[in-house]
């Protein structure tokens, strides 16, 4: 098996961006006059456990009687405008090694792609702000929400991916961070290397390629939970290492 690409998660895995994506939710709520208001503890234990944000309101407005009668396909549109104009205007870095490997991969010839159960633009606003560069010219291919008919944890969106990259499954990375996440990567036959992210905590048992608590910039922290040895950050050789071996290590 040859590392040919690598598959990026965004929320949680790029970025720690559920904390923008919170807050635009209740100024959406608060602009559409509506008495909700999710805070950080109900949405970690309650609204992640549903994938996707539109997804998130709907399962939310059956206990929640602020929501009843509410077209919450006009309140998500306007959560993610919110979420665009906060991230584009600079309130949203990636995490430790995410820039570095990103570029270490593309100078390798190796291909980097998104799979995600956010929107495209939310995608593209990310990548953009911190990059300064179109989301084209940064990864290969964007496998967004909209793009599949059912989100994580079905496996779905990274077929579509695998698809569009034209590669095997075995010859890919996934880097995720939640169950679902998880679920979805593994479902489509994906090494899968897990990424520690503080909204999304691991409840369920998985066979994953690794489980490291973050990329790291440098070599001063003990990164890896489960997983080959990993003498300081994660580098490309060691994601090599990892998809080589597959999922065997169970967390």
């Amino acid at each position: 098996m040859t590392l040919k690409a690598i598959i990026f998660d965004v929320d949680g895995t790029l970025a720690e961006s559920e904390v923008v994506h919170r807050e635009a939710f209740n100024r959406a709520f608060s602009e559409f006059g509506l008495p909700t208001n999710w805070d950080e503890k109900a949405y970690i234990a309650t609204h992640l456990k549903t994938a996707g944000g539109f997804e998130r309101l709907v399962v939310a407005s059956k206990s929640d009687l602020g929501l009843n009668g509410v077209d919450l396909l006009a309140l998500h549109r306007r959560k993610n405008e919110i979420y665009v104009e906060m991230v584009g205007g600079g309130g949203l870095v990636m995490k430790r090694g995410v820039k570095r490997l990103i570029t270490e991969a593309k100078e390798s010839g190796i291909k980097v792609a998104v799979a995600t159960t956010t929107s495209f633009d939310n995608v593209s606003a990310l990548i953009t702000s911190n990059f300064s560069l179109d989301v084209y010219d940064v990864v290969d291919f964007v496998g967004a929400g909209d793009v599949v008919e059912v989100k994580k944890p079905s496996p779905l969106v990274y077929e579509y991916v695998l698809d569009g990259l034209g590669i095997n499954a075995s010859d890919g990375l996934a880097i995720e961070d939640s169950d679902n996440g998880i679920i979805s990567a593994t479902s489509a036959e994906l090494p899968t290397l897990v990424v520690q992210s503080r909204f999304s905590p691991i409840e369920k048992n998985h066979k994953v390629a690794g489980y490291v608590k973050d990329l790291g910039d440098d070599g001063d922290r003990k990164l890896v939970n489960v997983g080959p040895h990993l003498g300081g950050v994660v580098t490309l050789e060691f994601l090599k290492e990892v998809q080589s071996k597959g999922n065997v290590f169970r967390i």
